[in-house]
């Protein structure tokens, strides 16, 4: 079981990634997602750190990038911890790991069936080059363990 202080830092981190997704200051490259840090600091220092678009401004960012509100939970965020066994998708790494939950399909909501839990070193890896930095095997399985989110959790969605 995990504390809240883990799954609230969980949440949040996803809800940044998913604001920086929304702002355009984490864009598509590679098939995934590659963030442009430097931009994004500079733009905050140089607004006083508060961001002034709106919603409708930065809804088009990408386009075929899904820009919906979260759909999950903390308690959601229990769930996947469990599903993905507290480690890494990718590399399985487990102890002294920072993990964070990150969509596997950027078209799609960031629901139950559509979250990874990555290491930092495996997400920038991923924001970098995208599906090509992990191996077909290891998309295969994270592929599996989506789609029995999927199939014990059809009749939620």
């Amino acid at each position: 079981r995990l504390s809240r202080n883990v799954r609230n830092k969980l949440f949040q981190h996803l809800r940044r990634r998913e604001g920086w997704l929304r702002d355009g200051k984490l864009v598509r490259g590679g098939g995934a997602a590659s963030l442009s840090l430097s931009a994004s600091l500079s733009a905050a220092a140089a607004q006083g750190g508060a961001s002034s678009k709106t919603n409708s401004e930065s809804e088009s960012k990408a386009p075929g990038l899904y820009m919906g509100p979260l759909e999950i939970d903390h308690d959601d965020v229990e769930y996947l911890m469990g599903v993905w066994r507290n480690r890494c998708g990718v590399t399985g790494a487990r102890l002294g790991t920072v993990l964070e939950l990150v969509r596997w399909d950027y078209t799609k909501p960031a629901t139950i069936d559509n979250l990874v839990v990555m290491s930092t070193h495996a997400l920038e890896k991923f924001d970098k080059e995208g599906y090509g930095s992990i191996i077909p095997a290891i998309q295969e399985r994270i592929e599996k363990r989506l789609q029995h989110c999927r199939d014990s959790n059809s009749e939620l969605f």
